[in-house]
C-alpha cells in the first residue's frame, strides 16, 4: 500500500502542498533587499531564498501552523492595513498561493498592488500611498455549477479567513462531464480570472462564453493543481455563464491517499477540476 501511495503522489501534483505557480514565481525574488511576507503553512516556506531576501514563515515538519511574534505582528498588520509596520520593517513585498488565504486580504486592499504573478501565485508590493488596485472576489460554490458534484476541500483545515463563504468543499466537474457556471459579473468588468485546480493527470479542457468575453473560446491548463486562467471581458452585462468542456468522454480512476488520511472522502478517485473562485477587474 505504501508504494501505491507513493507513486499516486508522484504522479498527482495536486496532493502536494504546493502549486505550479508557486515554484515559478520564486524566480521573481531575485531583485528584491529586505524582508518577504509568507504564509506559515507549507505552501509560503521558501527554501532557497536570495541571500538578502528574509522570510517571515517558519519552516517545520508536519501540516501544522506555527506563530511567531514577527510573522502575527505581520499577518495583523495586513489585515488593518498598518503600513507604518511594514516600512519600519522593510517589509515591503508579500508572495501569497493559490493554496492560501492571505492572497483574498491583499486583492482586497488598495495598499498592496501586484508586481508579478505566475498562475495564481502572486508577488505583492507594498503600495503606501494607497494607489493600489483594488480587484473584487467571487466564490463559486455548488449551486453555481449544475453539472458538478460536491468535494471536501482537503486543505480545509489549514485556511482560517474565509471572507467569500467557501466553506469546506468545492464543486467537482469529472472529467467527460460538460457543465456550466453560472457567473454574476460586474457591469464594469474588464477581466475575469477563474482559479480552479485540476485534479490527477486529465486531457484537454476547455472554456467557452456564447456572449461577454472577448474571445469565447479558450484551452486551459491542465497539469495537475492550482492554476489561474484570466479572460478579457467585452461586456459585463452580457457575461452570465460560461460552459466546460473535455477532450476525454470520461475519466480516469486512481487511488487518492487522501482518502486514507481523512483528509478526503474518496478513496478511489476521478480525474477532473475543482472550482475555486473568480477574481474581477473593474474600470
Amino acid at each position: 500500500m505504501a508504494q501505491i501511495v507513493a507513486i499516486s503522489l508522484s504522479e498527482h501534483e495536486e496532493l502536494l502542498a504546493v502549486s505550479p505557480g508557486d515554484l515559478a514565481l520564486r524566480e521573481a525574488l531575485a531583485g528584491i533587499d529586505g524582508a518577504v511576507y509568507t504564509e506559515n503553512m507549507h505552501w509560503g516556506y521558501v527554501w532557497d531564498a536570495p541571500h538578502k531576501v528574509d522570510m517571515t514563515s517558519i519552516p517545520t515538519l508536519g501540516l501544522v501552523h506555527i506563530d511567531s511574534s514577527e510573522h502575527s505582528a505581520a499577518t495583523q498588520a495586513m489585515f488593518y492595513d498598518n503600513t507604518t509596520y511594514f516600512i519600519e520593517h522593510n517589509m515591503l513585498h508579500a508572495l501569497t498561493s493559490p493554496l492560501g488565504t492571505m492572497q483574498w486580504t491583499l486583492a482586497t486592499s488598495p495598499y498592496w498592488g501586484i508586481e508579478a504573478q505566475a498562475d495564481g501565485a502572486t508577488l505583492w508590493s507594498l503600495q503606501p500611498d494607497g494607489n493600489g488596485k483594488v480587484l473584487l472576489l467571487d466564490g463559486i460554490n455548488e449551486a453555481d455549477c449544475p453539472a458538478c458534484t460536491v468535494r471536501l476541500d482537503p486543505w480545509r483545515d489549514h485556511k482560517f479567513r474565509d471572507p467569500m463563504g467557501l466553506g469546506e468543499d468545492r464543486p467537482f466537474l469529472p472529467e467527460g462531464t460538460d457543465g456550466s457556471l453560472r457567473i454574476d459579473a460586474p457591469s464594469n468588468a474588464v477581466e475575469m480570472c477563474l482559479t480552479y485546480e485540476i485534479i490527477g493527470s486529465t486531457g484537454g479542457f476547455y472554456l467557452q462564453a456564447s456572449k461577454g468575453l472577448e474571445r469565447p473560446y479558450h484551452g486551459l491548463r491542465t497539469d495537475a493543481g492550482y492554476h489561474q486562467a484570466c479572460f478579457a471581458v467585452g461586456n459585463g452585462s452580457d457575461l452570465t455563464e460560461v460552459a466546460f468542456e473535455w477532450d476525454r468522454e470520461s475519466p480516469d480512476r486512481w487511488l487518492n491517499p487522501l482518502g486514507l488520511s481523512g483528509r478526503d472522502t474518496v478513496l478511489f478517485d476521478r480525474t477532473g477540476v475543482k472550482l475555486q473562485w473568480l477574481t474581477w477587474s473593474t474600470v
